[in-house]
């Protein structure tokens, strides 16, 4: 989904609030900087939201084949493949591609899930290191993240946009991270429909949903 379109923006040194904790291979936090636009504290949030809302995906995973709901366990594995390319979980994304593949075919094994489950602990694991590196390097920049975050979901809309033009199979990755950054406000069941348009390349009726998402957005900028 979103693979090699990684190396797309700007290079990490135009980014200078980037924490310099080491991270192990197979994860490259400049990666998800350059998918928060360069927004350290989009970044962290988003970061954040995927430690507290996906660390247990693999047992979801479990008990969604368990009951037969193989649907369900390839939509998940999908999920976590597009969050993990988004955010620079790379060695993940690779894992959740093979066991989103193993789902839809119905060939997975124990091994992969707990290999599946493995990545995403070592994923939090670095995030969780970023985050205390975050806290040393805090009195050296300080981001208004009130400010930044009210102008960031438009940016993410423009961005979208772009890759919708561009029939470009990453923006599955954009649309999914706006769903993180909208998720319960007003325009969550929005966002939700556009993530699934973009996962499944539906970019006509996705432009549409994309135009109402911003509409929304604007209108509630304009009333607060």
């Amino acid at each position: 989904m979103i693979n090699e379109d990684r190396a797309s923006g700007p290079p990490p040194s135009e980014y200078p609030g980037e924490p310099s904790a080491s991270v192990p291979a197979g994860i490259d936090f400049s990666l998800g900087l350059r998918s928060a636009g360069g927004n350290e504290a989009l970044l962290s949030d988003l970061l954040a939201d995927f430690q507290n809302l996906y660390a247990d995906t693999a047992n979801r995973i479990r008990a969604s084949l368990a009951n037969g709901a193989t649907e369900e366990a390839t939509r998940q594995a999908h999920t976590i493949k597009g969050l993990a390319g988004t955010l620079g979980g790379i060695s993940l994304m690779a894992v959740a591609l093979e066991l989103e593949a193993a789902c839809r075919h119905g060939n997975t094994t124990e091994e992969l899930i707990d290999h599946f489950a493995e990545s995403i602990k070592a994923f939090i694991t670095a995030i969780e290191n970023r985050h205390k590196a975050e806290k040393i390097e805090d009195d050296v920049v300080e981001i208004p993240r009130k400010e930044a975050a009210r102008a960031t979901p438009l940016a993410l809309i423009d961005e979208i946009s772009n890759l919708i033009e561009q029939m470009d199979p990453a923006v599955s990755g954009r649309a999914e991270a706006l769903m993180m950054l909208l998720r319960d406000g007003p325009q969550m069941e929005l966002s939700e429909t556009l993530t699934k348009q973009t996962g499944y390349y539906e970019f006509d009726a996705a432009a549409l949903t994309l135009a109402e998402l911003r509409a929304s957005i604007e209108t509630s900028s304009h009333d607060c």
